[in-house]
């Protein structure tokens, strides 16, 4: 399958693309929203991604920015809508979105990504029998 075709496919179903060749591609909307969640909180000094069960299998991105503030992003999967990656007034007021992505490889790519625009390095959480799978920090 060439990179068009996959991306034409990816393109309404994932946030994020992914050839055969595990390129990423069709990012524009993943960027969008790593771009607002950044325009919106300020310089972000550490990301930590938890994983849990609610009714259903949930990731959190937990955004710290430098003054201290959080801002917390639950993803659950399922079908994912481009529409609900726009942050809203009240999104920012309470610190928190809700988004729906198809899978762990477009929540992986969306921490990973969200982390190297902050300039933020991965490290194991210290704590082992907490749920946070990966913490992104300054040093």
């Amino acid at each position: 399958m060439t990179d068009t075709n996959n991306q034409e496919r990816n393109g309404s179903k994932f946030l994020f693309g992914v050839t055969s060749t595990d390129r990423i591609i069709q990012t524009e909307q993943g960027d969008g929203f790593i771009n607002s969640c950044i325009a919106a909180h300020g310089i972000i000094t550490k990301i930590i991604l938890t994983s849990y069960r609610a009714a259903g299998a949930l990731t959190e991105m937990v955004l710290f920015n430098e003054q201290g503030a959080t801002f917390v992003i639950t993803i659950e999967s399922g079908v994912f809508t481009p529409s609900g990656l726009v942050l809203t007034d009240e999104d920012i007021q309470i610190a928190h979105k809700q988004i729906t992505l198809s899978d762990t490889t477009d929540i992986l790519i969306l921490a990973t990504r969200m982390a190297r625009r902050a300039g933020l390095k991965p490290v194991f959480p210290e704590q082992s029998e907490f749920s946070s799978i990966l913490e992104f920090t300054v040093n």
